[in-house]
């Protein structure tokens, strides 16, 4: 089963993956730096650095 990741932030796909995925992606769309973990499918996605 294949899990997608969105961009917190603006929306796009971040990533698609097939197996257990952590670490930190950059988004294409919006320049932001995002958390993914997947693990036993839950998927979460938070920016690493908050802008206040």
């Amino acid at each position: 089963m294949k899990m997608y990741v969105c961009c917190p932030i603006c929306s796009k796909t971040l990533i698609q993956a097939e197996t257990i995925k952590n670490g930190i992606i950059k988004c294409e769309s919006c320049h932001k730096r995002i958390i993914v973990e997947i693990d036993k499918g839950k998927i979460t996605a938070v920016p690493l650095e908050l802008e206040n």
